[in-house]
């Protein structure tokens, strides 16, 4: 049967409740620090308490005398703690919005990433226009026969240099390597520029030049022109 008491504290006097294996411990106060004396026979100080003339004949063995208050422990809460909270879910980080941020990092503008886009879209299409007819030549019968880029060295050269050159620069971009990105754009810029002047002394050597050999050409001019803009709005803006 629980016990009821209340605290000695005159600016507290809480009442409260405590179980009865408790009886002739010193608890602790669940509103203040101070301590509260469990009464080891509450009815007894009650009786006492209310004056009673009554007679007790008790045996003094039969009491169990409570120990120390350096021994006392205040009653353990058997309410289970809550769980603690979960670590919260990493930010999801929009790819755009990264990609966007490292080429704000590299001094690069909306308009300037766009234009490298396009530059790299024009190595896409010299790599295709190196699988179309670099040669045209007729025959004996007036037959046309048909040599396409990466039959020949030059084209072949140009095919592998090509793939190499955006492999280079997506995956720095990727990576999001500012400290590699202008070497990227200037082997960019380098090897446009050496494309450019490699179809033009094609189209002077080769016999028939045909469709294919003059599409590089454009798409060379296209990517030298693309990165070099691109170069160049990047330095003026390290400058400001």
């Amino acid at each position: 049967m629980p016990i009821s008491v209340t605290c000695t504290n005159p600016d507290c006097k809480q009442a409260c409740t405590v179980p009865d294996d408790h009886a002739g411990r010193i608890v602790r106060c669940p509103k203040c620090p101070a301590v509260i004396h469990v009464p080891l026979y509450p009815e007894l100080e009650q009786l006492v308490g209310q004056g009673s003339s009554e007679n007790f004949d008790l045996d003094l063995n039969e009491f169990q005398f409570a120990s120390d208050s350096s021994d006392a422990k205040p009653p353990q809460s058997t309410a289970k703690p809550p769980p603690p909270p979960g670590m919260p879910p990493p930010p999801q980080v929009d790819f755009f919005v990264a990609m966007m941020g490292f080429f704000r990092r590299s001094g690069l503008g909306k308009a300037s990433v766009i234009v490298l886009a396009v530059g790299l879209g024009c190595i896409v299409l010299l790599l295709l226009s190196i699988l179309m007819p670099w040669q045209t030549s007729r025959g004996s019968d007036f037959s046309s026969n048909y040599t396409i880029g990466i039959a020949t060295i030059s084209g072949s050269l140009s095919f592998f240099l090509s793939l190499g050159v955006i492999a280079f620069l997506v995956t720095v971009v990727a990576a999001r390597q500012s400290f590699l990105f202008e070497f990227a754009l200037w082997t960019f810029v380098g090897w446009s520029a050496l494309s450019t002047l490699w179809r033009v002394i094609d189209i002077i050597t080769f016999h028939g030049a045909g469709f294919g050999l003059y599409l590089a050409l454009l798409a060379s001019l296209g990517a030298v022109g693309t990165s070099g803009f691109v170069v160049f709005q990047r330095l003026l803006n390290a400058k400001r």
